[in-house]
């Protein structure tokens, strides 16, 4: 997701920055990522993700992927999710965001740190 390479596959989402180590994005509080998802067959979401608010141990996330949604706690580190989405037909997926924000210095209303995203069939490709 900070690769630069996003462009119309990202929204609600500040440029790309080195952040905790990696090339990463900061959400506005509600992000939107369309990723690829030419598959008939169940796949999984793999999102890697960090919410280093201060003073705070965890932040609340809400993930949405069309339309079903899954209430997570974020920490300060890097952690990989993985969720189950039922199979779709062959097109994109649209995955949603949402987070509590804090005001940055420089006036940025931060969410959570973004730093990649993808789809992963469950069953191989034949």
């Amino acid at each position: 997701v900070g690769d630069g390479l996003d462009f119309g596959y990202a929204g609600g989402v500040y440029p790309a920055e080195e952040l905790l180590g990696r090339q990463a994005r900061w959400s506005a509080g509600r992000a939107l990522l369309r990723l690829g998802g030419n598959t008939h067959t169940p796949v999984a979401l793999v999102i890697r993700l960090a919410a280093p608010h201060q003073g705070r141990s965890t932040i609340p996330a809400r993930i949405c992927v069309e339309g079903i949604c899954r209430q997570i706690e974020l920490t300060a580190t890097w952690r990989t999710y993985t969720f189950i989405v039922a199979s779709h037909d062959p097109g994109t997926f649209l995955v949603e965001i949402q987070s509590p924000t804090l005001m940055a210095p420089d006036g940025r209303r931060l969410g959570v740190i973004i730093d990649r995203a993808s789809l992963v069939p469950l069953i191989p490709q034949q």
